[in-house]
């Protein structure tokens, strides 16, 4: 009995060290993660002038992500996920819709022209 618990307190301590030895997960407090802040909101999106939609941006997942829910003057409507990658330094989209497939960019450079929210 002895050699039992001297072998499962041996598993034990392995399986917790293993546990203590895990990275992180990422902190979402770094500046570079609210660089998109500013889109939080209701906005309601034109092109040329003419209604192209209404978008609700919200963060999520602790701060971590932006998810924007997007609805077209024409009735489609689809939804985005967005976040910051520390590893690569750079934002990074998602964009699902039922009428296609889901597109992946990562943003470089991106140039935004917003007026104030709805």
């Amino acid at each position: 009995m002895t050699k039992r618990f001297i072998v499962a307190a041996g598993l034990l301590l392995t399986a917790l060290a293993a546990i203590a030895q895990q990275p992180s997960p990422p902190s979402c407090a770094a500046s570079e993660a609210h660089q998109f802040d500013f889109w939080i909101g209701r906005w309601t999106v034109t092109q040329n002038g003419k209604l192209a939609g209404h978008s609700h941006i919200e963060r999520i997942l602790g701060g971590c992500a932006l998810l924007e829910n997007w609805s077209s003057a024409s009735g489609g409507a689809g939804k985005s996920l967005n976040f910051f990658d520390s590893g690569d330094g750079a934002w990074h989209q998602t964009v699902f819709s039922k009428t296609s497939n889901p597109n992946k960019t990562r943003m470089v450079d991106v140039e935004v022209d917003c007026t104030s929210p709805t």
